[in-house]
């Protein structure tokens, strides 16, 4: 072969090669992975099984605290534990509406007895006394002989009393403490000794709330000198001559449903 036709060879290789043939395929790189050997997506953590007993639980209620103290029985409370009076209202457990049957079941059938009482000029009514020990005896005196209603309550011992602390027993200057300045009717009547509330300290009691009081000390000094202070008058509560007879509150009269004198 001639040196002019090799180099025709050579001229049409490297006019081959620059026309973009594509060179042979470098088999020494590993071949793409089939489809189905494709890399999946690893899924998200999953929690571990033992994440929920790694939150404490909620504490559980406590159970009531019981009391050692013993339940108390309402029927066997004493109903004079109250021996509070507002007057027009109450005289502790006896109100207003209170009857006859009411009241012993109350204080109990034993400790009441039916009968007319006194209630000044000469003149009774329907009553029932309440015959109770520690200064707690009381008479009640009804609207009618039904015994449906009490007009007012009256004898009432010591150890009743108002929110004021007003009391039968109080003495002269504690009547004077609560009440200030009052008036009262003179002695040796049947009214005899009734202090007038109006006006004073506790002048929101009138008409349903009556004191009366009478001489402790040297009552004769009543009917001497020339200012005795007797009878259907009127006199000041700074009077001279009520200290020298030293007075002391002995009634105490508590009106619950008061007359209407209209009718």
């Amino acid at each position: 072969m001639n040196r002019r036709f090799l180099g025709l060879l050579g001229a049409i290789a490297l006019l081959s090669t620059a026309c973009g043939g594509s060179p042979e395929p470098d088999v020494s790189a590993p071949p793409p992975p089939p489809e189905s050997e494709a890399v999946q997506d690893e899924p998200a953590d999953e929690p571990a099984d033992d994440l929920a007993t790694s939150v404490p639980a909620e504490p559980a209620p406590s159970s009531p605290q019981i009391s050692d103290r013993p339940s108390v029985d309402e029927t066997q409370v004493d109903p004079l534990a109250d021996t509070t009076v507002i007057p027009g209202e109450r005289v502790g457990p006896i109100t207003r509406d209170t009857n006859r049957q009411q009241l012993a079941a109350i204080f109990g059938e034993d400790q009441l007895r039916d009968e007319a009482i006194a209630v000044g000029e000469g003149f009774e009514e329907p009553g029932t006394w309440v015959e109770l020990e520690d200064g707690r005896s009381l008479a009640i005196i009804w609207t009618d002989e039904t015994r449906s209603r009490p007009f007012e309550v009256r004898e009432l011992g010591p150890a009743w009393h108002t929110p004021e602390g007003v009391h039968t027993g109080m003495d002269l200057a504690e009547l004077r403490q609560v009440l200030g300045d009052f008036q009262f009717y003179g002695f040796a009547w049947d009214y005899g000794g009734t202090i007038q509330l109006d006006n004073s300290r506790l002048d929101a009691y009138r008409n349903v709330l009556y004191l009366r009081m009478r001489p402790s000390h040297n009552e004769m000094s009543l009917y001497e000198g020339d200012y005795p202070i007797m009878g259907d008058t009127l006199f000041p509560s700074d009077h001279p001559r009520l200290d020298e007879v030293e007075p002391v509150v002995h009634s105490m009269i508590v009106v619950l449903n008061p007359h209407d004198w209209s009718d």
